[in-house]
């Protein structure tokens, strides 16, 4: 049998972190996002059976057409 898998945004920190260790000690695969890479890091860590941290990239709307173009 799979286990139940539960995506967390803001798993870094505060509630999503708590959500995150409460999920995973009771055996759930979590996936946690966040955009401070090394907070994530330290929560996924402490269980990597179960825990995966995604570090998401945030950039404001006005530079979407200089992405889409390749203009920095």
């Amino acid at each position: 049998m799979s286990k139940k898998q539960i995506l967390i945004t803001g798993g870094s920190t505060g509630i999503g972190r708590a959500l995150a260790k409460r999920f995973a000690a009771k055996g759930w695969q979590v996936i946690i996002v966040g955009r401070r890479s090394k907070l994530l890091q330290d929560v996924a860590s402490q269980y990597p059976e179960s825990i995966r941290a995604i570090t998401a990239i945030v950039f404001h709307n006005h530079y979407k057409n200089s992405l889409r173009f390749g203009l920095y």
